[in-house]
C-alpha cells in the first residue's frame, strides 16, 4: 500500500487535535513528522512507504528524546520533576489570600502561574478563601467559600 500525500496530511491534522486535546510534547513532535513526511511525498510521490516510515520515526522519537533530555525539571532534592498543567486536586481544599477582590460573585486568582476564575460571596482584597470546587467545561472556574478568621 502506498502512502499518498493527502493521507499524511490528514493524519497530520488529526493529531494537531489530539496534541492539543492532551497538552502533550510528544504529540506535536509526532504531527511534526507526519507533515514531514506529507511534504517529502508531496516533492516525491514515489517515495517508498519504508523510507516514509524510517522519516516519520526518525522525526518522532529524535524530537521527543531531544525535548525529554533538554526539557526535564528538576525538583529540590535533584529529581526529575514532571510538570504539567495543575489539575483540579491540586487546588480543591487549598486557601488562597485574594489580591483582587471578588464583585458581583466573580474574581480571579493565579495558582502557578495560571489564571483561575473563581466565583463565591463578595470579598474584598486580603480576604482568604478556599477553593471547594472546580466548574466550567475549561476546568477554571472554582468554587470558593470565604475562611473565617479567628478574629471574627
Amino acid at each position: 500500500m502506498m502512502m499518498e500525500q493527502w493521507m499524511w496530511w490528514v493524519l497530520t491534522l488529526f493529531l494537531i487535535v489530539f496534541t492539543f486535546y492532551w497538552a502533550d510534547i510528544r504529540l506535536l513532535w509526532a504531527s511534526l513528522a507526519t507533515a514531514v513526511v506529507g511534504g517529502l511525498t508531496w516533492h516525491s510521490p514515489d517515495l517508498p512507504i519504508i523510507y516514509q516510515l524510517m522519516v516519520l520515526v526518525l522525526v518522532t522519537v529524535g524530537g521527543v528524546l531531544i525535548t525529554e533530555t533538554f526539557l526535564k525539571r528538576r525538583g529540590e532534592d535533584g529529581e526529575d520533576v514532571e510538570e504539567g498543567l495543575p489539575t483540579e486536586d491540586d487546588y480543591i481544599g487549598k486557601v488562597f489570600t485574594l489580591e483582587h477582590p471578588i464583585v458581583n460573585g466573580s474574581g480571579v486568582i493565579d495558582f502557578k502561574g495560571l489564571k483561575l476564575r473563581i466565583r463565591g460571596a463578595d470579598a474584598e482584597a486580603g480576604a482568604q478563601v478556599k477553593i471547594i470546587a472546580v466548574d466550567g467545561i475549561d476546568r477554571t472556574l472554582c468554587l470558593v467559600e470565604r475562611v473565617r478568621s479567628s478574629k471574627e
